[in-house]
């Protein structure tokens, strides 16, 4: 994100528009349309984001092709966009506003490296263990790294969960090396 903290402040807005879970979760599909929109048409994201069309034209194109599509709500959003000039903060503050519904809805995410894929069974296994321990739910984001030799290595937010074998072994190589010192230091 480019500016987090105005992403952040655009999506609590959207946010307070309703208090009701449904609402929320109509506003989330709406923005999730018009974002999935941007992404299929190249042409379209260049005209909302981009700085050599006019507002005016932008507010057209935007009336013309969310008009029937989006609630009004969304629809004075995304016009406000073009008039405050933070059209090509829209991906962001998507990406704000998945984060902020997860929150309210008790999910995380976690990114988890296996030595070898796991198979449905064991991703269940973990997921169980991960969201009985964080008692949040749990959604999982895995990838393979074969050097871990062995076990898993599982990061939330700033926090680091690393039971492979080779940190195991990293950790059993710095012991090593830290006791020989202390051996050296007792020698002379």
């Amino acid at each position: 994100m480019r500016d987090s903290k105005l992403a952040n402040r655009y999506a609590r807005a959207l946010m307070t528009l309703s208090d009701l879970p449904e609402e929320q979760e109509a506003i989330a599909q709406d923005l999730d349309l018009v974002v999935d929109t941007l992404h299929k048409n190249e042409d379209l994201a260049a005209v909302y984001t981009g700085v050599q069309f006019s507002n005016v034209d932008k507010k057209a194109v935007v009336r013309q092709i969310f008009d029937d599509t989006v609630s009004e709500d969304i629809l004075h959003f995304l016009l406000l966009l073009v008039d405050k000039s933070r059209t090509d903060y829209i991906f962001d503050i998507h990406d704000a506003f998945v984060a902020l519904m997860d929150e309210a809805k008790g999910i995380v995410d976690m990114d988890v490296e296996t030595a070898f894929p796991l198979d449905d069974q064991a991703l269940d296994r973990v997921r169980d263990g991960l969201s009985q321990a964080s008692q949040k739910q749990v959604r999982l984001h895995v990838t393979v790294n074969p050097d871990l030799i062995c076990g898993i290595r599982v990061q939330y937010g700033d926090y680091i969960i690393d039971n492979s074998a080779k940190a195991k072994l990293e950790a059993l190589r710095r012991d090593l090396v830290q006791g020989h010192k202390k051996t050296e230091v007792r020698d002379n």
